[in-house]
């Protein structure tokens, strides 16, 4: 439960002992577990979903160089979505839930993403296999935790609103 400390600073109340105590509710996720969310639960999704659509296509997944394309395909979209992580970490809640579903869906679904942009932008080259399916990995990252990105009523409010909470201006 998130409330207000009396000087417009956000405060999670957490059991300590007997009493509830109050800290700050501070911004950033660690670097381990943006990591542990990549690793631990995006890739997992990834490759289901990767190796979904071979089967899906008629493929065989007991073929070497169809292995060996699922993990490098996975392995480049936790990179983009680690890279979308990194530079979103730092402005999120804790109670953002990167380590729960919404990462494992994130890695459902950027499979999808990268095949739609695999569409959208033609003729392939081994470069333009890199960036499409890094980037939209990437952007699935950001856009799955934008809302946790958005400032609370405390730091929207600022010292430039203070005075109009009390009648001065």
């Amino acid at each position: 439960m998130t409330t207000d400390d009396g000087h417009g600073v956000a405060v999670a109340e957490v059991e300590d002992g007997p009493g509830k105590a109050l800290r700050k509710y501070e911004r950033g996720i660690p670097f381990r577990e943006a990591l542990a969310a990549t690793v631990l639960r995006f890739l997992p999704g990834a490759l289901v979903t990767m190796a979904g659509g071979v089967v899906l296509m008629g493929g065989s997944l007991l073929r070497p160089d169809v292995l060996a394309i699922i993990a490098g395909g996975a392995g480049l979209l936790s990179l983009g979505f680690g890279a979308g992580l990194e530079i979103v970490r730092r402005w999120l809640y804790p109670d953002a839930g990167i380590m729960g579903r919404r990462s494992v869906v994130a890695g459902l679904v950027s499979p999808l993403g990268a095949f739609v942009a695999g569409v959208l932008a033609g003729p392939m080259v081994a470069t333009s296999v890199l960036g499409l399916l890094f980037l939209p990995a990437l952007v699935i990252a950001v856009v799955m935790f934008f809302a946790w990105l958005e400032p609370t009523p405390e730091e929207k409010r600022g010292s430039e609103f203070e005075g109009s909470l009390t009648g001065d201006r």
